[in-house]
């Protein structure tokens, strides 16, 4: 059982997560990638899930927004990014 800062990985050897853990949860502060580990959400956690304080989610490694979480659920967010400027690639289906 994980105690103390550790880290995840998936399949193909990429990191899904790094951070905290209490009891073999997610706990704490803690980055969270996809399966091309990039960063997704950074942030705080509680018993695995995403959970009280403030967080940030990504996208392509920029900011898309910032939020506070309560209880696990989002409370107040701000876009950070404006959409009209993204562009979807439609070969690797990612923004550019």
């Amino acid at each position: 059982m994980k105690n103390g800062n550790g880290k995840e990985y998936n399949f193909n050897d990429k990191l899904i997560y790094e951070g905290e853990y209490l009891k073999g949860k997610r706990n704490g502060k803690g980055k969270e990638y996809n399966y091309n580990g990039e960063l997704l959400y950074e942030g705080e956690y509680f018993n695995g899930k995403r959970w009280n304080g403030k967080g940030k989610e990504y996208l392509n490694g920029e900011i898309l927004y910032e939020f506070n979480y309560s209880y696990g659920s989002k409370l107040f967010w701000k876009k950070i990014i404006n959409f009209r400027y993204l562009k979807l690639n439609s070969i690797t289906n990612k923004y550019i």
